[in-house]
């Protein structure tokens, strides 16, 4: 079977293109963890504050003068 240079060309571009969605599907998929991973930061910062918010602080004490007559 003769294979002519059309043929050859075709092939290269679409392995190409291959190659190129390939790549910008890894960019996608890391910039989507690294969003997810400052997201879940963020909730937790915002958990611990309601949390904090929410559960009662110990106090202490005020200290008192006491004066003798």
């Amino acid at each position: 079977m003769k294979t002519n240079g059309k043929s050859h060309k075709i092939f290269w571009l679409v392995f190409l293109t291959f190659l190129i969605l390939l790549a910008g599907e890894y960019v996608i998929y890391r910039k989507v963890m690294e969003i997810n991973q400052v997201v879940s930061e963020q909730f937790m910062q915002v958990k611990e504050s309601e949390k904090s918010i929410l559960t009662p602080k110990a106090t202490t004490p005020t200290p008192r003068i006491i004066l003798k007559k």
